[in-house]
């Protein structure tokens, strides 16, 4: 049993969690003063995705890196790799999922469909391109650094990334894809900086 005290006059919206179990939700409570309202759950056995991610050059391991799992009504799941680079993203309901892997200097995967059976489970292993990357220093016109500016880089392909200078005025952005991209320098009190730096 559980018991929520303390509650105001509101509408709210009650969840439930435990591990290897799909949430439960119960939207649109509404609460008079001093009202005591009864709510049960039943929760069902949730789905499973589980797999491995990997450089696609070396094969080699990729740890830490996020595999996200998502479906048509924007529930979103994930879980990291572990040392192994293995990943099981649990307690997913189930239908169809859309799932990819992320990792920091890495081309994002391409969104993979995944159709998950009640209780069911299902294997899917990722292999991630290495981006190209950016990098340079940031300095005012005296050659002073600047830190904490936004770098901003833009690609013809869509491709787009961003990073913070460190206090010697130093920015590196990496997981790329191949083209042709400009960059742009956002700091309060200077100008923004706009140039071209071609194909990478």
């Amino acid at each position: 049993d559980y018991r929520i005290p303390g509650l105001t006059e509101y509408t709210y919206m009650v969840t439930t969690s435990a591990e290897g179990y799909v949430e439960g939700k119960v939207s649109d409570l509404s609460l008079k003063e001093g009202e005591l309202r009864n709510v049960n759950f039943n929760l069902v056995k949730g789905c499973k995705i589980t797999g491995a991610v990997k450089d696609v050059f070396n094969g080699q391991v990729l740890e830490s890196a996020i595999v996200i799992a998502a479906n048509v009504d924007g529930d979103t799941h994930s879980a990291l790799t572990d040392k192994n680079g293995s990943y099981a993203i649990t307690g997913l309901a189930a239908g169809e999922w859309d799932v990819y892997a992320s990792k920091e200097g890495f081309i994002n995967s391409e969104e993979t469909a995944v159709t998950l059976q009640t209780a069911g489970s299902a294997n899917r292993d990722f292999a991630l391109l290495p981006g190209a990357s950016i990098s340079g220093r940031i300095t005012d016109s005296n050659g002073n650094p600047i830190a904490g500016a936004i770098v901003f880089a833009e690609g013809e392909n869509s491709s787009t990334g961003s990073a913070i200078t460190d206090e010697s005025g130093y920015y590196k952005i990496s997981g790329l894809t191949q083209g042709d991209y400009a960059i742009s320098v956002q700091v309060d009190g200077y100008v923004i900086d706009k140039q071209d730096v071609g194909e990478i």
